[in-house]
């Protein structure tokens, strides 16, 4: 039995050390395997570090997160899809990627996020429409963020609107830390995309998820933390890691009546299946 953190910023822990240790509990933890999501071109190194110090445990994504999308954003993934060939064609860049444990094996995290600002809704489409390109060129899945402005779910029907017109089915990915009703779950999982449950679950205002956890077949989800962000109870408000990943795991088990290990067993199945880890 063993858990896979699907969606992890571990590489934002301060210093090479304070990272080690953090996976060395992680791995203590039964988490063996974890994917870093890329956010800018910031976290290309350090994420390709990471990966190269943990190779066969830490695995890279690259891509513009919808929040550092800005003026310059063609700028950005220019760089990224550079780096992205070179490192899967095999090529050590030494401009900024290293080897990043040998390739990459997703793209994002990318998507929509209209909760703080909408001055660049544009831009946010085009960059995301820019790496579901990337996604079905260089055959890689996608890591969505979606996050909604205050009050409405604009963001979730925009993303959804936009992979209707994307998905020929040859687009598979993820929407982390999934947010939405039961109904855009269906809608997500019919489109032939996976979930990711993070440790909102484990909230007592975990809002619709419990109910789309139950209403969705385990075979369409996955577990992650976001880490540092979003800790789970007991740890809710603190600093998140990869080693919690269990407490969200067992608190899923809880809401379907399973065993652990079934749902350690299947959503890590799920995970290697479409990371191809």
């Amino acid at each position: 039995m063993y858990w896979i953190d699907t969606h992890t910023h571990i590489y934002m822990e301060a210093g090479i050390t304070q990272q080690d240790a953090c996976m060395e509990r992680t791995l203590s933890a039964g988490v063996k395997k974890i994917i870093l999501a890329g956010v800018d071109r910031n976290a290309v190194k350090p994420i390709a570090d990471f990966c190269a110090r943990h190779r066969g445990n830490a695995f890279a994504a690259i891509g513009l997160h919808p929040t550092d999308v800005y003026e310059n954003y063609l700028d950005e993934l220019a760089f990224m899809e550079n780096m992205l060939i070179d490192v899967n064609n095999g090529s050590n860049n030494s401009n900024g990627g290293g080897n990043c444990g040998s390739r990459y094996v997703a793209i994002g995290e990318t998507g929509i996020d209209l909760y703080h600002d909408k001055s660049f809704e544009k831009e946010q489409e085009a960059a995301l429409e820019a790496q579901l390109q990337w996604a079905k060129k260089y055959n890689l899945p996608v890591i969505f963020h979606v996050r909604n402005e205050a009050g409405n779910d604009n963001a979730m029907r925009k993303i959804l609107q936009i992979l209707h017109s994307w998905q020929d089915g040859s687009l598979r990915g993820v929407f982390h830390c999934y947010s939405g009703d039961t109904g855009q779950a269906k809608q997500v999982v019919d489109m032939g995309f996976y979930l990711g449950i993070g440790g909102v679950l484990t909230f007592k205002n975990a809002g619709a998820l419990p109910e789309v956890v139950k209403q969705i077949p385990i075979e369409h989800l996955l577990l992650e933390t976001d880490a540092p962000f979003l800790a789970p109870v007991p740890y809710r408000g603190q600093k998140n890691e990869s080693s919690y990943l269990p407490l969200t795991g067992h608190k899923m088990a809880e809401i379907l009546n399973r065993s652990a290990e079934d749902v350690a067993d299947i959503t890590s199945r799920n995970a290697e299946i479409l990371f191809g880890i």
